[in-house]
C-alpha cells in the first residue's frame, strides 16, 4: 500500500469526537455536535512543517483530522527525541491555554489536515455539558499515560520490545480513531522516526526492525512499516 493511500483518510470533526468520547461516556449527539462546533477553521500542513515551535509562542490549539505528526525536542548534540506521535483525533497545542511559549516542537510527518479549536467556545461548553468536557480533557490527559510508558520503556525495556509495543499502540490508536483494517496496520514510519522515538541510533533501529520482521511482526516498505500480527487490545 502506498504512503498516499495511507494518509488520505480524513474524518469529519464530529465523527472523530464521537469515536473518541464514546469510549469514555455515553455522549448525546447534540453535545458532540456542540463540541464539534468549537472547531472554527481547517488547515493543511506539508511534511516537515511545524505547527508548534520550541521557544516560540503557541499559534493556537488544533485537532488533527488526518495524517501524522510528531511531538519532539531537539537536544544539545543535534539529535532529536520524539516524545509521541499524533494521529487523527489528537489535540495539538492545548497547553496554549496555560503557557505562552512552547517547550517542544510539533512537526507534520505526512500531509496533514487539522482544525483550529476555539478555546473560548470550549470553555463555554464546559458549563453546558460538563461531563462531555471532562471526557474531552480526559482524552488529552491520556498523553501523560503514554509519556509514562515511554519513560518506562526507555529505562527498562530492550529496544526491540519498546519498538514492538510502540507499533502495536499506534495500530490500536488508529483503530480507535476509526481507520479500517488493513489501513490501520499501515504506519508511515521510517527507520529514522523509529530511532528518534526509541532513543537509539538508526543502525540500532534497523537491527531491531529486522528482528521484528524475521519474527513475522512487521513488513518493511519505503518509508512505511506494516504490522502483520493482530492487535486486539491496549498495550
Amino acid at each position: 500500500m502506498s504512503e498516499e493511500l495511507m494518509t488520505t483518510i480524513s474524518f469529519e470533526p464530529a465523527d472523530l469526537l464521537r469515536a473518541k468520547l464514546r469510549r469514555v461516556i455515553d455522549a448525546k449527539e447534540d453535545a458532540i455536535e456542540a463540541l464539534a462546533s468549537c472547531l472554527t477553521g481547517t488547515y493543511t500542513a506539508a511534511p516537515g512543517e511545524e505547527l508548534v515551535s520550541r521557544d516560540q509562542p503557541y499559534r493556537g490549539t488544533y485537532i488533527i483530522l488526518s495524517g501524522w505528526a510528531s511531538r519532539s525536542r531537539d537536544v544539545y548534540n543535534g539529535e532529536r527525541q520524539i516524545i509521541n506521535f499524533l494521529l487523527a483525533g489528537d489535540t495539538v497545542g492545548y497547553a496554549a491555554n496555560f503557557f505562552q511559549v512552547a517547550d517542544h516542537d510539533v512537526r507534520a510527518i505526512t500531509p496533514l489536515n487539522y482544525a483550529q479549536l476555539n478555546s473560548a467556545a470550549l470553555w463555554e461548553i464546559a458549563t453546558i455539558h460538563p461531563k462531555l468536557f471532562g471526557a474531552f480533557i480526559w482524552g488529552i490527559a491520556q498523553e501523560e499515560a503514554m509519556m509514562r510508558d515511554q519513560i518506562v520503556g526507555l529505562g527498562r525495556l530492550r529496544a526491540t520490545d519498546r519498538i514492538r509495543l510502540l507499533l502495536a499502540d499506534l495500530v490500536m490508536r488508529q483503530t480507535i480513531a476509526g481507520v479500517p483494517y488493513p489501513k490501520s496496520h499501515e504506519l508511515p514510519l521510517n527507520q529514522q522516526l523509529v530511532a528518534d522515538s526509541a532513543g537509539i541510533s538508526v543502525t540500532h533501529a534497523n537491527r531491531c526492525i529486522g528482528e521484528l520482521s524475521r519474527a513475522g511482526f512487521v513488513s518493511i516498505g519505503h518509508n512505511r512499516l506494516r504490522v502483520l500480527q493482530e492487535v486486539t487490545g491496549p498495550t
